[in-house]
């Protein structure tokens, strides 16, 4: 697959691949230092292959998804702001796996015998269903009118479960909630679902009633509680700044901006005092980010060496890049696997090194260098 001038014969992959295998091929930077060939599943970020990025795949070709929601869909509800619990939760509501009476009840083929034992364990009035208890349920709609919007639930019920779960997905999009509504939104609608569900298996399998007020009290207090420490760690996150290294060690920052046409690379080496030890900046031909952030760490790490930094911290705000290294020992990101086999072979030449993540407030400097 080389050629005389040890890089890829573009002509010869092309012939034997699809286009878009040779273009993944093409784009990989072959490694300077020799290793053997791994096995890398190109669908997980680390190369391991795992069940949940098969499925992930098969769902998002095949032709008829049981779900009529769409794959970026599927994506945003797990990239919501919620406790996996409650992210856990609305998934099952959208697939309809609830076990509510009717539910339980056409599994089993029972309806027509038990009609008297299916109305809802909350208020009585109704056949119990997921679409009665979010809906119709009086629990439900006491929850919805008290709530910072106090609307009326049940005008949603004219519509379907999944297309409430939309509107939870993009409540701004959907039903006009101001953007700095639109986390508590969520958080108060999920709450909402957990905790009438809560409620109704305290009557089935506790016996023990629920007043819809205090419910009501109960879900609103929750979700406030839940954005306040949402909030908190947002914060933490943007106030974050450099914290300078311990006396013996140097911390080198490194970061990429992506140009259209090329990126540039940067580093900036520091001591215990502050005092800056050493400024690069790289242009390289244009990246994928994942990949500017791993040249950008690789040339964090070779000055050090010349420099004659013996003990370094290198850190950046690729998570991902940080892995990578930290996790060598199992598998490398695949598309930086031989820039990080050359890191590890560079970092010999020092006595320690070690790669930390931090977030974009503590990598401001080297920022503003890289653009």
């Amino acid at each position: 697959m080389l050629d005389e001038g040890n890089d890829w014969n573009s002509k010869l992959i092309r012939s034997i691949f699809p286009e878009d295998t040779a273009d993944a091929i093409l784009a990989l930077r072959i490694a300077k230092v020799g290793e053997t060939d791994s096995l890398f599943w190109p669908l997980e970020g680390l190369g391991e292959f795992s069940v949940k990025s098969a499925h992930k795949a098969l769902v998002k070709h095949r032709n008829a998804a049981p779900s009529s929601l769409h794959f970026s869909q599927w994506k945003d509800l797990w990239h919501l702001k919620l406790h996996d619990q409650l992210k856990l939760l609305l998934w099952k509501v959208t697939w309809d796996g609830i076990p509510t009476k009717l539910k339980v009840a056409d599994r089993i083929g029972g309806r027509g015998q038990l009609e008297g034992d299916l109305l809802c364990a909350l208020c009585g009035e109704h056949l119990e269903s997921l679409h009665q208890l979010l809906f119709i349920c009086p629990y439900s709609r006491s929850v919805w009118s008290e709530s910072p919007w106090q609307f009326n639930i049940a005008l949603f019920g004219l519509g379907t479960v999944e297309e409430w779960v939309r509107i939870i997905l993009h409540p701004h999009n959907s039903i006009g909630t101001p953007l700095e509504d639109q986390h508590l939104f969520q958080i108060f609608a999920v709450n909402a679902i957990d905790l009438v569900w809560g409620a109704r298996n305290q009557v089935v399998h506790g016996g023990k009633e629920s007043d819809p007020r205090e419910l009501s009290r109960r879900v609103c207090n929750l979700s406030w509680e839940h954005r306040a420490a949402c909030q908190k760690k947002l914060s933490l996150n943007k106030l974050q700044t450099w914290v300078t290294p311990p006396v013996d060690k140097t911390e080198v920052n490194v970061d990429v901006a992506i140009r259209q046409n090329f990126a540039v690379i940067a580093a900036i080496a520091r001591d215990f005092y502050g005092k800056i030890q050493g400024v690069v900046t790289k242009q390289i031909k244009a990246a994928r980010p994942l990949e500017g952030e791993a040249e950008a760490t690789k040339l964090g790490l070779e000055p050090s060496v010349s420099s004659g930094f013996w003990e370094l911290i290198l850190e950046g705000d690729s998570e991902l890049v940080v892995k990578a290294i930290q996790r060598w020992s199992q598998l490398s990101e695949w598309c930086i696997h031989s820039t990080v086999k050359e890191m590890l072979e560079v970092g010999k030449g020092l006595l320690s090194w070690q790669v930390e993540h931090v977030y974009r407030g503590a990598n401001e400097m080297v920022h503003h260098f890289a653009r």
